[in-house]
């Protein structure tokens, strides 16, 4: 056995076997299937040398195979072996881990599924290993580089999407942001965001809006603090389509008021509000998301999405939600007539295993066609502190150990321990010169 190069690295060369006859690979149809869907997803068990390749697979009613290709550049030059995914219309988990590969060093992947309806290529994700004694932002010290993450874009219209991305910024001030382009080399760059300096999570994100229809677009979150800057897994998506253009609507006619007005369409507004924001664990909270359109021309096609945190279950809403998938919410607006508000209220529990003090976020994001039939995109997010309530016992515990931490504890107990000690000397010695009292029947003479 030898070893030779494959481009990253040295490989051992095995002895070439006789191949063998392919047979060309059947998949049966059931008369209502179409081409699998594909989702690439985040890395998993990221270390040194290795990681472990994540994807969903929806064979859609047709026996499927998949596989993922990789390598150490987009050209993806390796594949994994093909595993079944059989038939079906709903999502599968296929992973595959990549053993032995270099640290510190970008490998990039992506999904592959296929069926007798066609070949469905998943969107490339990267990743980096890790260096020795550090892995994603997990640091030694009072701070350390922030462990950041990027997810899955939402509410992608035909010219617009939201960026998500999740930081825990371990106790230093940290600043993010995502890359994006439609190469990727990603050239383009968000509007910077402020996190605080805590090791919370925090979910950011970011609306990109006036994108080209049908384009596939490429990013990644980005996150810095004073101990480095650390980039994401690279995700990608692809712009609708233009659904349908509507005939034009016939003006109306207002009566002149004197003189020529221009009228500038603005953006929605979306106003977030919570009835407690910092409740305990157990505690119902109320959010409310009001949308306003001050223009005088109406909104079609408008989409809310309200993500609840992971720290609350959803309870209700009204009006109740046309779609829900885990703690996302979906509410078809449908047409918003010019100068009109209207609210949507959502109730939830907050997840009674919380135990230390907990910052999350509520987050909404609205979708709509405005009256030059451009697609847009706002935005917002509120965020709530989670207070757990301590028992009287542990807040005893907590108290007597805040006061072992305090300096001067130490100093008032050490001047207590001198002053006893002093008026215990001088006590001693007024009984020891005390005068003895006489027997009965005897006299003192003092001299």
């Amino acid at each position: 056995m030898s070893f030779g190069t494959e481009g990253d690295g040295y490989y051992p060369t095995y002895p070439t076997y006789p191949t063998y006859p392919t047979y060309p690979t059947y998949y049966p149809t059931y008369g209502y299937g179409s081409a699998p869907t594909v989702r690439t997803q985040d890395p998993q068990n990221v270390g040194n040398y290795e990681f472990t390749m994540w994807a969903s697979v929806n064979p859609n009613n047709t026996y499927t195979t998949a596989w993922f290709e990789w390598g150490t550049s987009v050209s993806l030059n390796n594949s994994t072996y093909r595993q079944n995914v059989d038939s079906g219309n709903y999502e599968k988990t296929v992973t595959q881990s990549l053993l032995n590969r270099e640290a510190n060093r970008t490998y990039y992947y992506r999904a592959v599924a296929q069926n007798s309806y066609g070949t469905t290529y998943g969107n490339i994700v990267s990743v980096v290993t890790t260096t020795y004694g550090y892995q994603y932002g997990y640091g030694y010290g009072s701070g350390a580089a922030p462990l950041v993450n990027t997810l899955a874009a939402t509410t992608i219209g035909s010219q617009s999407a939201l960026l998500r991305g999740n930081v825990t910024p371990y106790n230093a001030p940290t600043t993010v942001w995502f890359e994006w382009g439609t190469e990727m080399n990603m050239i383009s760059r968000t509007t910077d965001q402020f996190v605080n300096a805590n090791g919370t999570p925090r979910v950011f994100v970011s609306a990109l809006v006036n994108l080209e229809p049908s384009t596939t677009y490429y990013y990644r979150a980005v996150a810095n603090n004073q101990f480095g800057t650390i980039r994401g897994s690279m995700f990608s998506f692809t712009t609708q389509s233009y659904a349908y253009t509507p005939p034009a609507a016939t003006p109306k006619k207002y009566p002149k008021t004197g003189g020529t007005t221009a009228t500038v369409e603005s953006l929605a507004v979306l106003i977030p509000d919570i009835d407690n924001s910092e409740p305990q664990p157990g505690d119902e909270v109320k959010f409310t998301v009001s949308y306003e359109n001050n223009n005088k021309s109406a909104f079609a096609d408008a989409v809310i999405n309200i993500t609840l945190p992971d720290e609350v279950t959803y309870v209700t809403a009204s009006p109740r939600p046309n779609r829900k998938r885990g703690n996302e919410l979906t509410f078809n607006v449908g047409s918003m007539r010019g100068e009109s508000n209207e609210e949507i209220k959502v109730t939830a529990k907050v997840n009674e295993d919380i135990t230390e003090e907990t910052d999350t976020t509520f987050e909404a994001v609205m979708t709509y066609r405005d009256a030059k039939n451009q697609s847009q995109l706002v935005s917002t997010a509120l965020d709530i502190r989670i207070t757990p309530v301590a028992s009287f016992g542990a807040s005893l515990i907590e108290a007597f150990m805040a006061l072992l931490g305090n300096l001067m504890f130490y100093v008032m107990l050490v001047i207590l321990i001198l002053v006893w000690m002093i008026i215990g000397t001088r006590r001693k010695k007024e009984i020891i010169n005390f005068p003895p009292v006489p027997p009965a029947g005897s006299s003192l003479i003092m001299k």
